[in-house]
């Protein structure tokens, strides 16, 4: 990934992000992605990533900044929902209501797979559990 500054970083992120996590998880299919594959996803990689959004967003996005909003939400994925700007009233967002840009709420980046159901589908839901609840970033 080659990205001079943050507008160029989400742009290269929203294409391959997936790729990467596939290619890292050794899937084929996005929806094939479940929670054990996190927990298998190889720490050095995610403290790559992590610092790369944390680099990029002036500290704005990342899964550190993340799991900070997560545990100030008690670990209630509504609430963190919220928080993040991943919801509207009682709606979740679905991924092409995701904001690419500086003026997402502290914590909008990176988001989950998101399925069907949007970011509260099972998927979303569990991928982001078991992630935030990755020890080492």
């Amino acid at each position: 990934m080659h990205a001079s500054n943050y507008s160029d970083f989400t742009h290269q992120l929203k294409i391959d992000r997936p790729l990467v996590i596939l290619q890292v998880t050794g899937r084929k299919d996005g929806n094939e992605i479940e929670s054990k594959d996190v927990e298998a996803f190889p720490l050095t990689d995610l403290r790559t990533i992590n610092n790369l959004w944390l680099n990029y967003s002036k500290r704005r996005f990342g899964f550190s900044t993340q799991m900070r909003i997560w545990e100030d939400a008690s670990q209630d994925y509504e609430a963190f929902g919220d928080r993040v700007g991943w919801r509207e009233g009682d709606s979740w967002l679905y991924y092409a209501e995701i904001i690419f840009d500086v003026s997402a709420p502290k914590g909008h980046l990176p988001v989950p797979f998101a399925g069907a159901d949007g970011l509260d589908g099972f998927d979303a839901t569990y991928f982001m559990m078991a992630l935030l609840s990755r020890r080492g970033l």
